[in-house]
């Protein structure tokens, strides 16, 4: 039986009430051994004792294993920490035991740093996978981890689950140049230096563009197993088993969501299913896959009750297509768009362009009705109506959000080509003027004559997230569907060619003068589009040539 630790009197100081607070912490984990916590962490459970000893302030570096291994706010623990720091250095004493200036220096992450005040590299800055290695050696050194070191720290974190141990040839071929760096190789040792959820995006994104997959072994690819083509771009490009990436990141978003709608802690989640409070983490992150067992029994703790939405989860659990490819359930054509709006509620930037016509998030109730109608006429009437009524529901749920932001660049042309009759045109174009002036919105037309709309073909979105770590999502909505863009090259690609209209497209004051101008002047284009029919050619004749 363990040894009850010594009590501590919170008053007598900023260090005992820390170590009071990490005590409190381990107790509404379920009190665990510290043997037990060594076993999730990188640090020796005497380390550990000693941290809630309250003795001496703990470095940052071990408070957050402590805090990491007990299922804790690592953000709210890194500015108490910080504050009983200051509070330490102001009494230049922690229990009549001078506190070291070395371990009160930090990086912007709150790491120890050997040298004064060193910026992180940023790992979308390397042009070839030797750069990349480059800064992985720099950030070892930072976090004080040497390549000896990392096998054995790998094999001691039991609690991840997409990259596997590390060897200590691995190691040597790795950082001495003896073969090419491996996708999974890198974000393992990345993950072990313990960088925060942003920037392992960051490095994430970059083994994907650098690191290509190489070929798999023809008895691997024969065998079906997962270790066939291993050492491919990382989890952007070599997805674990189970639902492809775009569906994993869709997946978690709606997990995270329908988690804290309940009130539920990631710890009663993980209990359900028998995984860590860290492993519910990066289920939501999407940087894992998710059984089907484990997502039903999820979805039983939070209460879904809503049969449709329940049946999308799981298809996308059991790697189901993307939304939008055209394979879907017996559950109607809005399946798609019920899931992706869970998705598109979570971002906090949302880039998009209008091409053939305007986007979802701009559109007025009964140019979406016109919008849908025309583009699938095959669609029952009944379906119209919920696709309409869940466009506009998205637009009540982002006008209620301010800390939302829309950038939309919209082609004149599709201004000029209205869809419906007259009053649905000249309702949607006043829309657009009053929408203009948000705050959250910035609008631009492209110019008719303008080129570049031909490096932009379809309705292209880009949804960034502010929060959680989550990566990017780049996706083309339709009419009927999303298709989702995960190829590295296709995402920058589209990239660019957003970036491309945007330096085309007119300033928002100027694209709001084109916007009164052309409710002011209402000759469209095509006469033929006000009711969806082609104008047909004057009789005895063709149309002349422009």
């Amino acid at each position: 039986m363990p040894r009850p630790e010594s009590p501590l009197d919170p008053s007598a100081g900023p260090v005992p009430a820390f170590a009071q607070d990490l005590r409190n912490l381990r107790v509404e984990a379920g009190s665990p051994s510290y043997r037990a916590l060594e076993a999730v962490s990188h640090c020796g459970r005497t380390t550990l004792a000693n941290a809630a000893s309250g003795r001496r302030l703990p470095t940052w570096e071990v408070t957050r294993a402590y805090v990491e291994a007990c299922g804790g706010d690592v953000d709210a623990w890194r500015r108490k920490w910080r504050t009983t720091a200051a509070l330490v250095k102001a009494e230049g004493r922690a229990s009549g035991t001078p506190v070291p200036a070395r371990e009160l220096a930090r990086t912007a992450t709150g790491r120890r740093s050997p040298h004064p005040s060193p910026q992180a590299d940023d790992p979308l800055q390397a042009a070839t996978p030797d750069e990349l290695v480059g800064m992985l050696r720099r950030l070892c050194r930072r976090a004080r981890i040497e390549p000896h070191q990392l096998p054995r720290l790998s094999a001691k974190a039991k609690g991840t689950d997409v990259y596997a141990a590390l060897s200590g040839a691995q190691m040597s071929g790795l950082f001495y140049g003896h073969r090419a760096p491996r996708a999974h190789e890198v974000l393992r040792i990345v993950e072990l230096c313990r960088v925060d959820t942003g920037q392992m995006r960051l490095w994430a994104i970059a083994c994907a563009r650098l690191l290509q997959a190489p070929a798999a072994r023809p008895e691997e690819a024969a065998s079906g197993r997962p270790g066939a083509g291993n050492g491919g771009a990382g989890d952007l490009a070599q997805r674990p088993a189970g639902a492809a990436y775009p569906e994993r990141v869709l997946l978690g978003v709606m997990l995270h969501r329908l988690r804290e709608a309940r009130g539920l802690p990631a710890r009663e989640a993980g209990g359900a299913i028998g995984a860590s409070p860290a492993k519910i983490s990066r289920m939501e992150l999407g940087q894992v896959s998710l059984r089907e067992p484990d997502v039903a029994a999820l979805l039983t703790l939070y209460g879904v009750e809503d049969g449709s939405l329940a049946g999308s989860l799981l298809d996308l659990a059991r790697g189901a297509p993307s939304p939008g490819s055209g394979n879907r359930r017996d559950d109607g054509p809005t399946a798609w768009l019920r899931a992706y709006s869970g998705l598109e509620e979570s971002a906090s930037l949302i880039r998009t362009s209008g091409i053939r016509h305007i986007p979802s998030l701009l559109q007025t109730e009964a140019y979406a009705r016109a919008v849908t109608a025309r583009s699938v006429p095959h669609l029952a009437a009944h379906d119209v109506d919920e696709l309409v009524r869940l466009r506009m529901a998205r637009q009540r749920r982002f006008a209620a959000d301010a800390g939302r932001r829309l950038w939309a660049i919209v082609d004149e042309r599709v201004l000029r080509r209205p869809v419906g009759p007259p009053p649905v045109w000249q309702e949607q174009i006043a829309h657009l003027i009053s929408v203009s002036t948000w705050p959250n919105v910035t609008l631009q037309i492209l110019p008719s004559r303008s080129r570049p709309r031909r490096a932009c073909r379809g309705q292209m979105t880009w949804l960034r997230f502010g929060d959680g770590g989550l990566p990017d999502v780049m996706c083309r909505e339709g009419a009927t569907g999303i298709d989702y863009v995960t190829e590295p090259s296709d995402v920058n690609a589209h990239m660019v060619a957003l970036n491309t209209l945007g330096v085309h497209a007119q300033w928002p004051d100027k694209s709001l003068e084109i916007l009164t101008e052309i409710l002011q002047d209402p000759t469209p284009e095509a006469p033929g589009w006000f009711t969806g029919r082609p104008t047909l050619p004057p009789p005895g004749g063709d149309r002349k040539r422009r």
